[in-house]
Order: structure tokens, then sequence, then C-alpha cells
């Protein structure tokens, strides 16, 4: 089998796929929350500099060469573990290597990773509901999920992360029965970049007890998390 025809099987229709795509690519480089942005990009810029995450941060001067009146004034540091300060970095030097001193490029690289983890749960539901359910069930799931007012707004638009960490617990629940140990390792990254999904290691520990019986590969796959997240 040809690796488009493979793919293929994984995905929802791609004009549902495409519009959902063109929708963020619209929304994203124009609209964000006026405060949490400003932290995220203060951020990403003092981070791919070697600086802090959490730190505190004069607009002004890490974006003199951009002079803007929305960029003025002392930000905080982020509030979550640092993951994310990590991948504010890569995104400001992505920016920054394709086009320079430009805060709409910025603005849309900081999205990047939300957008795909946004469609990338889409699928995943899509597939899961496939399997589980019928190819309707799955394709309506995704419409409702990649078209969602919500989860655009929170994501795309305002410009949280949320969903990145949502994206990877649900890659940890889809392979879970199939490799517990990369389960674990996919779920612990979620923990990384927002703490919530750490929550959810019992309940995947109980499920994997009830599939397999086995006390010690349930409780292993719970220590995994914690000591993946606790590094």
């Amino acid at each position: 089998m040809s690796l488009g025809k493979y793919t293929i099987r994984f995905l929802p229709k791609k004009a549902y796929l495409a519009a959902g795509l063109a929708l963020r690519l619209f929304l994203a480089p124009f609209l964000s929350h006026p405060f949490d942005m400003r932290v995220f990009m203060a951020v990403g810029a003092a981070v791919s500099k070697g600086l802090t995450p959490y730190g505190q941060y004069v607009l002004q001067n890490i974006f003199a060469a951009t002079p803007n009146p929305n960029l003025y004034g002392t930000v905080p540091g982020i509030g979550y573990p640092p993951l994310w300060g990590l991948i504010c970095g890569d995104m400001y030097s992505l920016a920054s290597a394709l086009t320079s001193n430009n805060l709409y490029a910025y603005v849309f690289a900081l999205k990047i990773p939300i957008i795909l983890a946004e469609l990338g749960t889409a699928v995943l539901i899509y597939n899961i509901l496939k399997n589980q359910m019928n190819e309707k069930i799955a394709q309506k799931a995704f419409i409702l999920f990649a078209f969602c007012p919500y989860i655009i707004a929170v994501g795309t638009v305002w410009g949280m992360f949320d969903i990145i960490a949502v994206f990877f617990a649900v890659v940890s629940a889809y392979i879970l029965y199939k490799n517990w140990a990369l389960s674990s390792v996919f779920l612990a990254v979620a923990s990384l970049l927002k703490v919530f999904p750490i929550i959810l290691a019992p309940l995947y520990s109980m499920l994997l007890y009830r599939s397999t019986r086995n006390l010690k590969t349930a409780l292993g796959f719970s220590l995994f998390v914690v000591a993946i997240t606790g590094s």
C-alpha cells in the first residue's frame, strides 16, 4: 500500500480538513488575547536568547526594532511548566528566520503548534470513533470538534495552548493498549505542558490493569508518567 493511500485511511474528508485549516490560518495572525499573547511573545524572545521563561520583561526593550503601542510596559513570565516557554522560543526563532521584525508572523508562528494540535485532536477523535463505531459518526464528530467555536476561540484566536496538552493526552489514550510505555511518555509530555493531564495517569493505569490483569504494568505506567513529569 502506498504512503498516500495509507495516510488517507486515517484522515476525514480532505475538504473538511482543508476548511478547518483555512479558517485557522485566516484568523491566527490577527487576533489574540491582549495580555497572554504579550507574555508568550516576550517569553519566546527571551528564551531564544538563553534567558529564563520566568522573568520580568520590559516589552519596549525586547521589541525595540518593532515599536508598537500594544508592546509597552512590563509583563511577567509564564506560570506553567517550562516546555511551553521552550516552544515559544523555537517559534520566535522560526518567525525571525522567515521574516525579521514582523509581529504578525511571530503571532502566527506561536499559534502553529496550537493549530496543529486542534486539527490533530480532531483527526484522532475521527479515527477512534471510526474504529469503535462507524464512518458517518466519525465524520460528524470531526466536524463538531474541528469547527467548535469554543475550541477555535480559546486556541486559534486567544492563543492559549491547552489543546496541545489535550492532543498528547488523547494520543496517549489512543496507543495505551498497543504500547503502554510510549503511551506514558505522551501523557508525561502533556503534563509538562499543563499540569492537569497527570490526573489521567491513575485512570489509564486502571484501564491497563482491567485489560492485562498485570499489576506491575498498571503501576509502571503511572510511575513512568510521574517520573518523566518530575524530572
